[in-house]
């Protein structure tokens, strides 16, 4: 791993926002502490590089001493960096179950769900592993619930899909692949989303939800990836 670590005085102007907002986060609050990192967490997005950097595909960059090393993973197939939105992860684990972790983890799984890859899990599943689990669950975040219901929402269009669906074809899957359980994720789908609906009006997300009634595929593959 390429370990690179900068003093204030060597800062390139793209990193020197980057490391103004971790300093405010020193002396912030727990609330302001998790919004800066989250503001620090899209500047680190920025020091992705295009080129390869390290023999083990994995550039490790020091930013501040108070502060997790950040990680940017060289994607072979895409030909550039992967930040590994270690600011994000500080923040979910550190402020976990609380409305500020939340907004952490909204952001994270929107936005950088490519950080979970799991080769012997489907991303849907764990995606609900992660907002399913007790103490997010407690906390009934409207964005968390939905984000659980297009998962379970996922699974049951999977096993209701067209053979021919290129995600499933081009993946060597069927259907069938993605049975088992489905009936259940079908009926947590609806309850995930009749909880959203009852605070928010959602056209979409209603149509939705009645095609999930009558088990329909609803072409939901958010929370699925190529090689899942």
């Amino acid at each position: 791993m390429l370990s690179v670590a900068w003093t204030s005085w060597c800062q390139p102007p793209e990193e020197q926002r980057l490391s103004d907002l971790l300093e405010q986060a020193r002396h912030a609050d727990p609330q302001g502490w998790a919004k800066l990192l989250i503001q620090a967490d899209a500047e680190a997005v920025k020091l992705e590089r295009r080129q390869a950097g390290s023999c083990c595909g994995i550039r490790c960059v020091s930013i501040s001493r108070f502060f997790p090393d950040l990680h940017y993973r060289w994607n072979e197939i895409g030909q550039s960096e992967e930040y590994q939105h270690d600011l994000l992860k500080t923040v979910i684990y550190a402020r976990r179950g609380t409305p500020e972790g939340a907004d952490a983890l909204v952001v994270h799984l929107r936005s950088a769900s490519s950080t979970l890859d799991n080769d012997w899990v489907p991303l849907f599943k764990t995606v609900i592993g992660i907002v399913g689990s007790r103490r997010w669950h407690v906390l009934k975040d409207p964005r968390l619930i939905r984000i659980e219901g297009e998962a379970y929402e996922t699974w049951w269009s999977l096993s209701r899909a067209n053979p021919r669906d290129p995600y499933l074809a081009d993946n060597d899957l069927t259907p069938a692949d993605f049975s088992e359980g489905s009936a259940q994720a079908r009926l947590k789908a609806i309850a995930a989303f009749e909880k959203v609906l009852s605070a928010e009006n959602d056209p979409a997300l209603r149509r939705r939800t009645i095609e999930l009634r009558q088990r329909h595929d609803t072409n939901q593959r958010a929370w699925f990836r190529a090689g899942d």
